[in-house]
């Protein structure tokens, strides 16, 4: 996999998650651009290559998340629940990614949805464990985490509609990755 391709398209659509994607939001619920990459990548990439990809993106998605506010005084930036929810959505997906077509599209939206419900699992729970640490902190999933689950639900149906044009747009770019997963090698038996 070449990592520069990643690093500038992972670039671009951290940026749109983070910037443009709330022109696109409907009623708090806003797709994540950033999960269609992490399916993308690893329905194609070697094992370590995807585990890794999902793991750096979800430290950015961390680092590029707006800060959490303290009760009283400052803001709190949290490292892990992004990148601990990618690492297993993306773990997901490569157990998976035998049993289904992957140059479709719709196996990208469809994989979408999973792997954003999967990440909004580990990341509410992240939240939920991390708020009973009484620190003051306003977490995302207060004052339910019901509420967080059902946000999630809408994440994930609206990321994997938005995944259709953007699967075909990075299935379309899928010679210039040098992708090497799945390929097999030939071996001269004399």
């Amino acid at each position: 996999m070449r990592w520069l391709v990643f690093g500038i398209i992972a670039f671009m659509l951290l940026v749109l998650d983070t910037s443009f994607v709330t022109v696109m939001q409907v009623r708090n619920v806003a797709p994540m651009l950033s999960i269609v990459l992490l399916v993308y990548v690893c329905l194609f990439a070697s094992r370590l290559s995807a585990l890794t990809a999902c793991l750096t993106l979800g430290l950015a998605m961390d680092l590029a998340t707006p800060p959490l506010s303290m009760q009283g005084e400052g803001t709190l930036t949290l490292i892990g629940p992004h990148a601990i929810g990618f690492l297993f959505a993306g773990y997901l997906i490569l157990q998976v990614r035998t049993m289904v077509f992957r140059q479709r599209v719709i196996t990208i939206s469809v994989l979408t949805f999973v792997a954003t419900l999967a990440a909004a699992v580990v990341m509410t729970a992240i939240y939920v464990v991390r708020s009973w640490y009484g620190d003051g902190v306003n977490y995302p999933t207060q004052p339910s985490a019901m509420w967080s689950f059902l946000r999630w639900g809408g994440v994930a149906i609206y990321s994997a509609l938005i995944a259709l044009p953007l699967g075909w747009m990075l299935l379309s770019t899928t010679p210039i990755w040098h992708f090497s997963a799945g390929h097999a090698h030939r071996t001269n038996w004399r």
